[in-house]
């Protein structure tokens, strides 16, 4: 994907989703979003936020798997649940696999990274049943990554485009919200826009009907200068779009933009460093 500066702040504004950099003005025209803000949306309201208490199934099972480890296990759980909005279904799920004996950290892992990729609720089990015959988190990561086509921005004509975009009651982030829902249900774009509009339903409850995890009302957005690129580019080594797109994985990973251009420019793979990160956070 091509990046290109705004002209007056010098500054490359990209949207996180689907574990992919996307330059805003690639999905939408350049008029629908010029004067786009990049502050990230902390304001949230989910229908379905509220933490479910695990089953007593599921409790004694995380328990008996690592005694020691329980109440950071449980507290782990709590805090993803929050952090992440996790819909009450997919609460379900999590408690179903652990009560069938799946490690909670593991399950933690395989969400968070599968919620970062759009991905789907029936993947969890899989994830956690190949995390459980002993392979590692990368080897995993990997093989989904393989398996599951990379997001590909739809290509939108200016008259559509500026139908949507004439609509007061849908938003640029609705739009390219609504586009990834599409290509990962393989449902119409308009349909599901139509379902949104019509049924005054939100991103969180049409993403959970999809059995999608990931149900953000907006995009998050990164802003990185040219100088910042400037800094860690090395010509014939490592293009402005690497040093792009590690500023995205820090930012979703919350880790430091120079530790992960580090560990890119050694060789690590994207999925090493999310199987570092994740398990750090989970284990």
């Amino acid at each position: 994907m091509k990046y290109k500066f705004n002209k007056r702040t010098k500054s490359l504004v990209v949207v996180l989703a689907l574990g992919t950099v996307l330059q805003l003005g690639s999905v939408l025209a350049k008029n629908a979003l010029t004067d786009q803000k990049t502050t990230v949306n902390t304001n949230k309201t989910f229908q379905n936020a509220a933490t479910l208490s695990l089953s007593q199934t599921a409790l004694d099972q995380i328990k008996e798997a690592d005694g020691a480890a329980y109440a950071r296990n449980l507290a782990n759980y709590e805090s993803m649940v929050k952090t992440l909005q996790v819909d009450e279904k997919f609460q379900k799920e999590l408690d179903r696999l652990a009560a069938a004996g799946s490690s909670l950290p593991d399950l933690l892992i395989a969400y968070e990274f599968l919620y970062q990729n759009y991905g789907k609720m029936q993947d969890l089990e899989q994830l956690a049943l190949e995390r459980s015959k002993g392979n590692d988190w990368e080897t995993i990561m990997k093989r989904y990554h393989s398996s599951h086509k990379a997001f590909v921005p739809r290509a939108f004509g200016a008259d559509e485009l500026e139908q949507w975009m004439s609509n007061p009651k849908l938003s640029s982030d609705d739009i390219m919200i609504a586009d990834t829902i599409s290509f990962v249900s393989g449902t119409a774009m308009e349909d599901i826009l139509k379902e949104k509009l019509e049924a005054n339903k939100s991103w969180q409850e049409i993403s959970a009907a999809f059995d999608i995890l990931n149900g953000s009302l907006s995009l998050p957005r990164l802003q990185i200068t040219k100088e910042q690129l400037g800094k860690y580019v090395q010509k014939g080594k490592f293009s402005e779009q690497q040093v792009a797109e590690a500023f995205v994985l820090a930012q979703k990973l919350g880790l430091t933009p120079e530790s992960v251009i580090t560990k890119k420019k050694a060789g690590t793979s994207d999925e090493a460093i999310m199987a570092k990160a994740y398990t750090d956070k989970y284990n």
